[in-house]
């Protein structure tokens, strides 16, 4: 579905670390549109983590938000490594972040 609804994101595997190293580096620079670009095509992520803990009591739309401020936060704080790409570190963040969020809800009663 993602490739259908997002053609851009659709790229054929040997070449996502290049990939992904040439659009960090073109986000670096400034470029909006490529940040956008990689927001978007990475959102999937957030969709799974989601469902993960869609059994948790919290609100889909706040487990959506706070999987979207770590997928901003992946972004914003990404340092490629040899061995790491980014959406296995924007998975991290994005856990970590839906994670945050339900240890600062109130429990249910």
């Amino acid at each position: 579905m993602t490739a259908t609804a997002f053609p851009e994101c659709a790229r054929p595997a040997a070449h996502i670390d290049e990939r992904d190293l040439e659009l960090m580096n073109r986000i670096k620079a400034g470029d909006f549109d490529t940040r956008q670009q990689l927001l978007t095509c990475n959102l999937l992520h957030v969709l799974r983590s989601k469902r993960n803990y869609a059994r948790s009591g919290a609100g889909i739309f706040d487990l959506l938000k706070a999987g979207e401020r770590g997928l901003v936060h992946a972004l914003e704080h990404f340092e490629r490594k040899e061995s790491e790409r980014f959406a296995t570190y924007a998975a991290t963040c994005i856990r970590r972040h839906i994670e945050l969020t339900l240890s600062q809800q109130p429990p249910a009663p």
